[in-house]
């Protein structure tokens, strides 16, 4: 998806993960091995803008709210 698909088609998905996977603490959002050399720039902005909107915890390991 973080290759050849939209920026908003990468929030989307970042946010979905956040979702699911971010409650109760641990989750680490990351491109994994989707970063190949032709990935545009607006695509990796969106997964940390993403990321720093919706998917950071507070110290008891909860989501902050947005």
């Amino acid at each position: 998806m973080i290759s050849n698909g939209t920026p908003a088609e990468v929030e989307d998905a970042a946010r979905e993960a956040i979702d699911v996977l971010g409650p109760d603490g641990g989750l680490i959002l990351g491109p994994g091995c989707a970063l190949g050399h032709t990935t545009p720039p607006e695509n990796i902005h969106a997964l940390i803008e993403t990321a720093w909107k919706y998917g950071v915890y507070n110290p008891d390991g909860t989501l902050c709210a947005v």
